[in-house]
């Protein structure tokens, strides 16, 4: 049968409103998690995401009812009984406790935390019939600002499901902890999250890992955003710590800048980006393999902009953009390993051999 044209079916004077429901239709479409697809989901993952629960045993004071209860929210990695949280979770370390989807609870090792992002990993003492049960989650590469999310954790103990669906407002920035360290590519979500899910999973409509919920960047009071590590920083935190039990970080011993268009165009630089050296830390890797730090400062109204130093380009096979593409790649290697760094030294390209260090 063939279908009529739209104006020989309506008057004119219907055809905006034609238009504006089949806009309104797409929209709905595309926009992400619609009810169905989301309950979907929240079924097949929610059994990934687990209930931590530890108690400290106050001085004196030995009876249950004496203890103080830290709880939070964490997602299983593996069949092998790994479990991912984060360490502000765990309130006593010798006493930690996973409560899994079913409402079982397990006790469970602490294995290691990583100081610097607060990662932590945890192993249940569960019988082999309920480790091999377990599915661990899928990790997603980068965010992306616009992306749709939903956040998972347990409260009450671990025994409640608790979701929120958020926006992805911000897909990396770069934020400072309560602990004064500085985290790069944290995932930034329109609406805040409960402390409690602390160490949960946020989701992608495609139920992969995109980021940990951890409210490490809220210092004082509540918050109009919730905040999430990445999904690969995750990932290759999980990976050290399951290996050896601590994480190590390659180490270059410089002070970096990042090198914007305009930046450049100002300082008259050879690259419009890159990753400039301010200091290089003396007996450093950097200052081993020759590479220079500024030696002068331009001021400029209220900012004061490092000049001379060495800017760098490329290390290994990857190009360098900025400061932060240098703390990335820096994660392909291992303290130890020998790499070639590209600079620009004023208008010279060059390339230099740098032994690695480790970040103590």
């Amino acid at each position: 049968m063939k279908m009529k044209n739209i104006r020989s079916c309506y008057p004119a004077f219907f055809l905006p409103l034609i238009v504006l429901l089949i806009q309104c239709a797409s929209v709905d479409a595309a926009a992400g998690f619609g009810e169905s697809e989301r309950l979907r989901l929240i079924k097949s993952l929610s059994p990934a995401v687990v209930g931590v629960n530890s108690t400290v045993i106050k001085s004196g004071q030995v009876t249950a009812s004496a203890m103080d209860k830290g709880s939070g929210s964490g997602f299983v990695v593996d069949s092998k009984g790994n479990v991912v949280t984060l360490g502000r979770v765990i309130a006593d370390r010798h006493n930690v406790e996973v409560v899994l989807w079913d409402g079982t609870t397990w006790p469970a090792i602490f294995r290691g935390e990583d100081s610097e992002t607060g990662i932590a990993l945890l192993s249940v003492q569960a019988p082999e019939k309920v480790l091999r049960s377990l599915r661990g989650v899928r990790f997603a590469g980068d965010a992306v600002t616009g992306q749709d999310v939903i956040a998972m954790g347990r409260v009450a103990g671990g025994e409640m499901l608790m979701v929120s669906q958020a926006l992805v407002s911000c897909a990396k920035r770069t934020l400072v902890t309560v602990n004064g360290s500085l985290l790069y590519d944290v995932v930034q979500t329109d609406r805040p999250l409960v402390k409690v899910m602390d160490g949960g999973p946020m989701f992608d409509n495609q139920g992969r890992v995109i980021a940990m919920s951890a409210s490490l960047f809220i210092k004082d009071g509540e918050s109009p955003s919730g905040y999430g590590i990445p999904a690969p920083t995750v990932r290759w935190v999980v990976e050290g710590l399951i290996e050896k039990g601590v994480v190590e970080r390659a180490w270059l011993g410089a002070g970096l800048v990042s090198i914007t268009p305009s930046l450049s165009s100002f300082l008259g630089l050879p690259v419009s980006n890159g990753a400039l050296i301010t200091e290089v830390v003396p007996g450093g890797p950097a200052e081993k393999a020759g590479l220079k730090g500024s030696e002068k400062s331009l001021c400029l109204g209220n900012r004061v902009y490092p000049v001379g130093g060495d800017i760098i380009v490329g290390l290994g096979k990857s190009q360098i953009r900025s400061d932060a593409d240098v703390i990335r790649k820096l994660k392909q290697f291992k303290p130890g390993d020998t790499t070639l760094i590209t600079i620009y030294r004023g208008s010279r390209l060059m390339k230099l051999k740098i032994k690695l260090g480790r970040r103590k």
